[in-house]
């Protein structure tokens, strides 16, 4: 039997029908007591549910889509600065490398991760995202001289 997977880049299907200026208002008029929590989800056409965990908060979070990304934004940058230093100075990088890379900065800083440990790798999936979130990145096997 075959592994079914997911394929890389997924794109959704549905466009959530409330926009968060719409959700602030909701959460607003339920809070300040103008309206039940079921008239404000349907005069604003918020869901139940997402009203309700909006409400319970005491700070507003806007609503993530998607999976947690490993590296934040600063750290992937760091990458890319490693990459480039590494590249500046004929040391090529190949996609194995990067991976390995990847993993043992995720291990160094602690970071919550789905990586492989068993091979010390980061996925696959991984690797290509992060190519398309930095296409400015060549890796390429290193040459002799």
């Amino acid at each position: 039997m075959q592994a079914v997977t997911m394929p890389r880049h997924y794109e959704r299907k549905t466009t959530p029908k409330y926009d968060i200026e719409s959700l602030c208002h909701a959460i607003q008029d339920v809070r300040s007591k103008q309206l039940t929590l079921g008239k404000a989800a349907t005069k604003y056409s918020v869901p139940n549910t997402t009203l309700f965990k909006q409400v319970n908060q005491k700070v507003f979070k806007e609503p993530k889509k998607g999976r947690y990304s490993v590296f934040n934004k600063n750290q992937e940058d760091q990458l890319q600065r490693y990459i480039f230093d590494r590249c500046e100075s004929f040391y090529g990088i190949t996609p194995k490398s990067l991976r390995k890379i990847a993993f043992t900065f995720a291990e160094a800083n602690k970071l919550k991760h789905k990586f492989n440990k068993e091979s010390q790798l980061a996925g696959k999936d991984w690797y290509y995202s992060f190519k398309s979130r930095h296409p400015s990145i060549s890796l390429r096997t290193p040459e002799e001289t």
